[in-house]
């Protein structure tokens, strides 16, 4: 385990303590003897849990194989592939807000040759010329083409789900994988309430 004075523990008991993405859990290591504490009390008999960290469902399944269904830590990518163009990978985080530099370079992806233009006019620094809207057209189809391959992504993830049959952590991970899929496309609407895609 990784302490906050960059030294590692071997701590097995750890083992024994169930994650919690809430709880704040630090450690330190006093008089040789480590000292472990979380952000909440506990009523005597109440299960003792730690965070293994800001993880996401497919860290906890990999790395611990469960998942949790409602995972405030949860980020889900996805892959946007366009003809012609190399792929984008796109992040959704647990609020459904979209990775702000996928955006950007969908953005180019979908420029005509005279918004290239306009954005090689207004910036020359290649990391700040697509940050910012190009068109009305284009912020629309970058939209549009994220809400669609989203909801892909979550009608997909939910037909997983309900193919798991009696694997649960399958099934938990695929519907939480489909629920923030649908926070991002829940989002988007917000800002373009009559974006059809």
């Amino acid at each position: 385990n990784f302490l906050n004075d960059y030294r590692y523990s071997l701590t097995p008991l750890l083992d024994f303590l169930n994650h919690l993405s809430t709880v704040g859990t630090s450690a330190s290591i006093n008089d040789e003897k480590l000292s472990l504490s979380i952000n909440r009390e506990l009523k005597a008999g109440k299960e003792v849990y730690i965070s293994y960290g800001a993880l996401s469902n497919i860290d906890t399944l990999c790395d611990y194989g469960f998942v949790s269904p409602d995972n405030p830590c949860n980020i889900e990518m996805m892959e946007i592939r366009l003809l012609g163009s190399p792929s984008v990978a796109l992040a959704v985080y647990p609020d459904g807000s979209i990775d702000k530099s996928a955006v950007a370079m969908l953005r180019q992806n979908l420029a005509t040759p005279e918004e290239l233009e306009m954005a090689q006019s207004r910036d020359r620094n290649i990391l700040t010329k697509f940050s910012s809207q190009l068109s009305d057209r284009n912020e629309l189809d970058v939209f549009s083409l994220v809400c669609s391959s989203l909801d892909d992504g979550a009608h997909t993830a939910s037909s997983g789900a309900a193919e798991a049959g009696s694997d649960q952590i399958v099934a938990t991970y695929l519907s939480a994988r489909a629920a923030t899929l649908r926070r991002g496309i829940a989002k988007i609407l917000e800002q373009f309430p009559d974006l059809e895609y």
